[in-house]
């Protein structure tokens, strides 16, 4: 596990590199900084045999555009290299995401177990639809 000054914690397990979010207010600059961490993990974990990459967003409560946008780079980002993209976010976060029509590009999941144990998720994606339209 790694610690980025509190705020992301890196967690690598079997199934997937999980990057959880420990702020509630994630403005431009922790956005950025989001990114930069998030890059740099997954140039480390690029012959990672884990499916998934999780970015645990339960924390948040107020976001920015710019996190939105961060979230469809990520996404192509991640696919791109075979893996999962997969957002756990409750409450405001997860609204504005489903608002914005984001969950139809990843799956957006409430619970940090079910992004790492949903068998709908092993393998490579291939189509990327809402667990809520697969359930």
């Amino acid at each position: 596990m790694r610690d980025d000054g509190s705020k992301l914690k890196i967690v690598h397990t079997s199934v997937a590199t999980v990057v959880r979010l420990q702020i509630a207010d994630l403005g431009s600059w922790e956005t950025a900084r989001l990114r930069c961490v998030v890059d740099e993990v997954l140039h480390a974990t690029a012959e990672s045999s884990a499916g998934r990459f999780v970015l645990d967003a339960t924390a948040v409560t107020r976001l920015g555009a710019e996190f939105l946008n961060e979230l469809v780079r990520l996404h192509d980002y991640v696919r791109d290299r075979g893996l999962w993209f997969i957002v756990v976010a409750r409450g405001v976060c997860f609204e504005l995401i489903a608002l914005s029509r984001l969950d139809s590009l990843f799956p957006v999941v409430s619970t940090l177990d079910q992004a790492l144990s949903d068998p709908l998720l092993h393998g490579r994606p291939g189509s990327s639809r809402s667990l809520r339209e697969i359930a």
